[in-house]
């Protein structure tokens, strides 16, 4: 009877084992959602606006927080939001005229 036991906590630890290396080798092997990098109009239109809304000050001068970088991060993945929501030029048909 103990052996029996024995044998089944030993099989229940290689089947946790196999599952939990099962899992790990899914989650390494799946690529991890990446965005695109903005062109480069959109980066610099973004950061001018963010310079133009959170000035530069002198390190030290004045508490530094997240802001400038928090604006130009929400301005860049709306830019890129809207450029990709709008068709192209190239692709679409020409409109209807009378």
């Amino acid at each position: 009877m103990l052996a029996k036991v024995v044998d089944m906590i030993k099989g229940n630890r290689t089947r946790v084992l196999i599952a939990s290396l099962a899992i790990a080798a899914f989650i390494a092997l799946v690529p991890a959602a990446t965005s695109a990098a903005p062109s480069p109009e959109v980066a610099k239109d973004c950061l001018r606006a963010a310079y133009m809304l959170y000035p530069y000050k002198r390190p030290g001068a004045a508490p530094m927080n997240g802001e400038r970088l928090s604006f130009f991060r929400n301005c860049v993945a709306k830019q890129q939001a809207s450029n990709s929501a709008a068709p192209s030029s190239e692709n679409s048909p020409a409109p209807y005229s009378k």
